[in-house]
């Protein structure tokens, strides 16, 4: 059934980014806001990816949202909207890291490498994680 594909496709990538490494604690020089290799400084700022899930009269959205603070800080918080209204939103935070072609999510209890790019116009940043690439679109 497609609606399960779905959800299945979703909860992989959250468990992905999710995923606690068995990497090294040892920090990276190569990563951070002034780093040597730099980065795009649009990244900071709020994402959201949406997925619609269901059809015809049943239809929930799922989305996902990314901040990241100037700072290296940030977080990501997860709801649904639905024909019952919103859930709770689930937080997240982690500290976060980038080169110019790398993102780096620090967990309490690992990191998460990801490749990232940003268009031309500054509005959709693309993430492409182990288990596939997630477009989110910015929204402040």
């Amino acid at each position: 059934m497609k609606t399960n594909k779905t959800i299945r496709s979703i909860v992989a990538m959250m468990v992905i980014f999710f995923a606690v490494t068995a990497t090294s604690c040892k920090k990276d020089n190569a990563f951070g806001p002034g780093g040597s290799g730099g980065f795009d400084q649009r990244i900071v700022g709020t994402w959201q990816f949406q997925e619609i899930l269901g059809s015809g009269d049943f239809t929930q959205t799922s989305a996902v949202e990314l901040t990241f603070h100037p700072d290296g800080s940030g977080f990501q918080e997860t709801f649904s909207v639905g024909p019952f209204g919103q859930t709770g939103r689930k937080r997240t935070d982690y500290s976060w890291s980038a080169n110019s072609k790398q993102l780096r999510f620090t967990f309490e209890g690992g990191k998460n490498d990801a490749t990232y790019s940003i268009s031309d116009g500054g509005g959709v940043l693309g993430i492409t994680f182990s288990n596939g690439r997630i477009v989110y679109s910015r929204i402040n």
